[in-house]
């Protein structure tokens, strides 16, 4: 049978990776959010002007 103090550990370093999973979780979403603008708003996303950038400075370098 399991010690006392070893059970207790392995339930709070569960209960610890599942908090920081949850907050990386999180932190991603609101990561995607921003980057693809899943908003209401008609605003232009992080995403799109990195693309029409990029585009722009391909099309300047290579005389597309």
């Amino acid at each position: 049978m399991l010690d006392k103090r070893l059970l207790g550990l392995i339930i709070i370093v569960g209960l610890v990776a599942g908090l920081i999973g949850s907050f990386y979780t999180h932190l991603l979403h609101y990561i995607q959010h921003f980057m693809y603008a899943y908003s209401t708003s008609d605003g232009l996303s992080l995403a799109m002007g990195a693309a029409l950038i990029t585009q722009q400075i391909v099309k300047a370098r290579f005389q597309l």
